[in-house]
């Protein structure tokens, strides 16, 4: 994923025919550990490469006969990886999140980790070089997700300055694309050259070209355009077709704030009326708005329950003088007490409207302080643990 992993060995770059030779080759590999594996569409004539990209998802157990150590400096590495650093020979290996690199014949081979579940999104989201990480640039104005593991989207919380939760909204690469403004069918094609996937990019329903003027692109992506040349390209692409200096410049300065800021859309407050509109949209298409409620609702109910608990903890805290460490090893022996006690599912305020799976999901120490009739009950019950631990 961009040929650069690997600091400590030699590496070059191959030939078209090369690639195809090694893609073979390394999928007979590859296949024998995992259910699935995948190599992601290349832009078409490309004439040259630096790495090879291997998605992969479901290990079948598959051994490496009579397995041996590999250099400390490789780290440690889950058994379907450790094999292919054998069947490789690899001199240097780099793992780093979902992507490990691998070295071969002087070539930089990236397994990317996949599930079962999202490997085809991940396969198309890495087609076409940037293509996947152009498009997420849009989705994000549009006050959404698109990454490998699907589009999506924050959810947030009029109580927390950070996100509370996500929601998928589609693990379907042609459905997430079409609500996004593009010709799927389009994109099966593929590209000749990156100017040919450039046409397609600006193409796109809700593409505006500020929003890759520099200042209004995220810190991530930023980063992004200084490591992959592809995303850089397109920037300059965008600057020398739609004027940015002048007509560009002139309506971007009238766009609303939090408008290609990811962080800033982990804050209701930054969102824009038309992030808003695309997201309520975006639940009503993909029906997710009551699992979009859920976790809204499951936070204000955890937010309940700290509230009739705190009162105890500071007591507790008060009374034994017991504080930081002290008090956390305390709290989590109390928590814990309750793992097996009995709760009354009648008990539990089913009446004010808490939704069966909310409830559900909540640990049992969590039904049980939503069974105490008052706060003080809990503080008394609270002082009896802390005195039969003595």
């Amino acid at each position: 994923m961009g040929g650069k992993a690997l600091k400590n060995t030699p590496l070059r770059r191959i030939t078209a025919a090369e690639y195809a030779a090694l893609s073979t080759r390394v999928l007979s590999i590859v296949g024998k550990y995992y259910r699935r594996a995948e190599i992601p569409s290349a832009l078409h004539g490309k004439p040259d490469f630096g790495d090879l990209d291997v998605v992969v998802a479901g290990p079948t157990g598959q051994t490496f006969p009579n397995p041996t150590a590999l250099p400390n400096t490789f780290g440690k590495l889950p058994p379907a990886t450790h094999f292919l650093a054998l069947e490789f020979r690899s001199k240097e290996v780099v793992h780093n999140g979902p992507v490990t690199s691998f070295e071969l014949d002087e070539f930089q081979i990236d397994i990317v980790q996949a599930t079962l579940e999202n490997i085809d999104f991940a396969v198309a989201w890495m087609a076409w070089g940037d293509v996947g990480n152009i498009v997420g640039v849009v989705a994000n104005r549009m006050g959404l997700m698109f990454g490998f593991d699907g589009l999506g989207m924050r959810v947030l919380s009029n109580r927390h300055v950070t996100r509370i939760g996500q929601v998928t909204l589609t693990q379907k690469f042609p459905e997430a694309l079409k609500f996004l403004g593009y010709d799927y069918e389009r994109w099966r094609k593929g590209f000749v050259g990156q100017e040919d996937a450039f046409e397609f990019l600006v193409s796109g329903a809700h593409f505006e070209p500020e929003m890759f003027l520099r200042e209004n692109l995220s810190r991530n992506s930023k980063e992004r355009s200084h490591k992959r040349p592809m995303f850089e390209n397109f920037l300059k692409y965008v600057g020398g077709r739609f004027s940015m200096e002048s007509e560009v410049a002139e309506r971007s300065s009238k766009l609303e704030s939090g408008d290609g800021n990811e962080s800033a859309q982990d804050r209701l407050e930054n969102l824009t009326p038309l992030q808003t509109t695309h997201r309520l949209r975006a639940l009503e298409f993909f029906g997710k708005r009551a699992a979009y409620d859920l976790i809204i609702e499951r936070d204000v109910v955890q937010a309940n329950i700290k509230q009739r608990f705190l009162p105890a903890v500071e007591n507790i805290r008060k009374v034994k003088a017991l504080e930081q460490r002290p008090l956390g090893q305390f709290i989590a022996s109390y928590k814990a007490s309750k793992a097996s006690v009995q709760i009354d599912e009648e008990e539990l305020p089913r009446a004010s409207g808490i939704a069966s799976e909310v409830i559900n999901s909540l640990g049992n120490w969590e039904k049980w302080v939503l069974s105490r009739t008052d706060e003080r009950s809990i503080v008394r019950d609270m002082e009896e643990y802390y005195e039969s631990m003595k």
